[in-house]
């Protein structure tokens, strides 16, 4: 057998393959390991009761009439109002059940919470005592169970709004999800089409009302559009399967009790994945290297993807009782330019800004305001551009997942 030295010697470019392996081996788990930390996977669960401890707790009570109107367009000024106000008024609507909205434009004075770019707050209403808020009907048995005890108020509360500033907290992470969404959005066709923007489901879908049918999504734009669209399912489904692994180790316990009570929490259900029944393993793409979590569990199998997107202020249905949202990139960080979220039920603006996640309950009216898509600097025109992820479950589709 030959010696190690003569081993060196007889097959010098081999040894220097393995080495050059073995060392970006090493790198790569070492950037693995720093992935981790700046995105806070997997938090323990001392380290998870010490970052809720850092969010900002605030006690509200629901409005007995919701500010900003319900069923209303928001504008935050007079200039972004002139620009919509020909589509509003006189364009096409493509669902001939729609009505046009009525149009107002922001009062900040009138706002109980206005909730800056930087500020990360869990909003709370107490549910007993005689201090507590109006209460809501709710089908939603959680509604009652999702109680807890706030340090320094007395009483029993319940979560409307979870806002978390810096979800991510890697630039690396939130940009893959940016250009993943974008090449998603170019490829799909969008829901509501009456709405400004576009919002496309992602993930598995109940069909049509008139012919029921679990499947994965089949919202290509065209037949050019067809492969490109079957190809983006597996990074997709990762993309969401990030966003919720960050979520469980950062959202509010309330939100993931009520995801559980369902059965899509962290235990076994169908997930977003082409394959139905795989439950585990995702990836992260960063530079073009490839960050594999093969143990971490999947998403809930269907979400919305949104470029642009803005809705009147409403009320909708959800499987759950929360909805849970991820604006992954915003161009313009200031409130005056629009696009900005609101819970009008308890007259709350959230200052929308990149890396922000939101919980927020359907049964509460809210909605984003339009926004400012011509403002100049200089000469040139300032591009307008926010995107987001959700997961919004509907009915339907947990039922036949249950068949």
């Amino acid at each position: 057998m030959l010696e190690y030295k003569d081993r060196k010697q007889r097959y010098p470019r081999t040894l220097e393959a393995l080495q050059l392996c073995q060392a970006r081996g090493k790198v790569k788990r070492a950037a693995r390991r720093n992935l981790i930390r700046q995105a806070s996977l997997y938090l323990n669960e001392t380290a998870r009761q010490a970052f809720l401890a850092t969010i900002e707790i605030r006690v509200v009570r629901r409005l007995e009439t919701p500010y900003p109107p319900h069923n209303h367009w928001i504008f935050e000024t007079s200039r972004v109002q002139d620009q919509w106000a020909d589509l509003l008024r006189e364009g096409r609507l493509y669902d001939q059940r729609t009505q046009r909205h009525p149009e107002h434009i922001l009062d900040t004075g009138k706002l109980v919470h206005d909730l800056s770019p930087s500020q990360s707050a869990f909003f709370v209403e107490r549910v007993d005592g005689p201090s507590r808020s109006k209460q809501v009907p709710s089908r939603f048995p959680n509604t009652a169970k999702n109680t807890f005890e706030v340090p320094g108020f007395p009483g029993r509360y319940r979560l409307v709004l979870a806002v978390i500033r810096n979800f991510c907290g890697s630039d690396k992470v939130v940009e893959w999800a940016k250009q993943t969404a974008i090449t998603y959005t170019k490829v799909s066709k969008g829901v509501r089409l009456d709405d400004p923007g576009q919002l496309s489901i992602a993930g598995y879908t109940a069909g049509s009302l008139t012919k029921p049918t679990f499947g994965w999504s089949q919202n290509f734009k065209n037949a050019a559009t067809r492969s490109a669209h079957s190809d983006s399912k597996y990074e997709v489904s990762c993309m969401f399967a990030a966003y919720w692994n960050i979520l469980m180790s950062k959202i509010h316990p309330a939100v993931m009790q009520d995801y559980e009570g369902l059965g899509w929490g962290q235990g076994v259900g169908c997930r977003m994945h082409p394959t139905l029944g795989a439950e585990l393993g995702y990836m992260i793409k960063i530079a073009g290297d490839e960050y594999r979590f093969c143990d971490a569990p999947l998403a809930p199998p269907a979400g919305l993807v949104s470029y642009n997107y803005a809705r009147y202020m409403h009320t909708e249905q959800n499987a759950t009782e929360y909805v849970v949202a991820w604006n992954i990139a915003r161009e313009r960080r200031t409130a005056e330019f629009g696009g900005n979220f609101f819970v009008t039920s308890y007259g709350i603006r959230v200052q929308n800004a990149t890396d922000t996640a939101f919980a927020f309950h359907h049964f509460d009216c809210h909605g984003t305001s339009l926004p400012d898509f011509i403002s100049q600097s200089g000469t040139e025109a300032i591009p307008w551009r926010q995107i987001g992820l959700g997961f919004h479950t509907v009915t339907r589709l947990h039922t036949l997942w249950q068949r």
